[in-house]
């Protein structure tokens, strides 16, 4: 009953998804959550890899909005509207010429999974992920990014640094969250993306200054301990230039407009 169907299929396109009932969605969510499919009463394994799901309208709904959560990527489609491009796309029409010069086969994209999979994905990265994913999440017009996608938008930092040659994520991958969080080319989503990055970078900027002043006013600090240390090599001017500039290092640090500009808020 199920050949050549999705319980049968490793690469899955299902047309207008929202046309589809109830238990058609309960059927698929089970398929893609967790690659079984139930026939009757038994329960099996499917070799599914990819599916690709399109429809012409969206709608709010309780049941639907699980099953669209469980694809990754997400995307508005907009019309062309660029006479270039529109000629470009009758011409391939015409031509009958849709298809891609290049395939990859199963074994291929495997391979390029255990790829991504084995990037080494640093802390610093992982607390960015959640930290964007709960700032984009606090932007008004944009859904909630479910607990589930933002542990998945870690693959997205590891895809990236696989097309990039790279065997470990660095911060620029971050950049690859975009395409996972909300629906791309989604006017409110693309704007809460845009804000909820600059808001971030605008948080770690401030933090590494912070970093930086603590570093300098240790070093200061450090330097005063090994002076006092030697006091008795000390004469009385060198003692009092130190101690004047810890206080004035100190009062600089205790400066509310100080703290704003340059410490990470707690």
């Amino acid at each position: 009953v199920t050949k050549g169907m999705l319980p049968d299929a490793h690469y899955v396109f299902l047309d207008e998804l929202f046309d589809a009932n109830d238990a058609v969605l309960r059927a698929l969510l089970e398929c893609l959550n967790e690659r079984m499919f139930s026939n009757g009463g038994i329960r099996k394994q499917i070799p599914l890899r990819t599916c690709v799901a399109s429809t012409n309208f969206y709608k709010e709904d309780a049941l639907l909005a699980p099953v669209v959560d469980r694809f990754m990527f997400r995307v508005q489609v907009h019309p062309i509207g660029v006479k270039d491009l529109l000629v470009k796309m009758v011409n391939a029409y015409l031509e009958n010429d849709w298809f891609l010069s290049q395939a990859i086969g199963t074994e291929e994209m495997d391979a390029l999974s255990e790829k991504v999979y084995s990037v080494t994905v640093p802390q610093h990265l992982v607390e960015a992920c959640v930290d964007l994913s709960m700032r984009f999440s606090a932007e008004k017009g944009v859904a909630r990014i479910s607990d589930r996608r933002t542990a998945w938008s870690v693959r997205l930092l590891q895809a990236s640094a696989t097309l990039e040659g790279r065997s470990e994520a660095i911060s620029e991958d971050l950049e690859a969250l975009q395409y996972g969080f909300g629906v791309l080319h989604r006017e409110s989503d693309d704007l809460a993306w845009t804000t909820a990055y600059a808001s971030y970078a605008a948080a770690l900027e401030k933090s590494s200054r912070g970093d930086k002043t603590m570093k300098d006013l240790d070093g200061k600090m450090r330097d005063f301990a090994d002076k006092v240390s030697n006091l008795a090599s000390l004469t009385e001017v060198d003692v009092k230039k130190v101690t004047l500039e810890v206080a004035d290092t100190i009062n600089w640090m205790e400066s509310p407009k100080i703290q704003k500009a340059h410490l990470p808020a707690t």
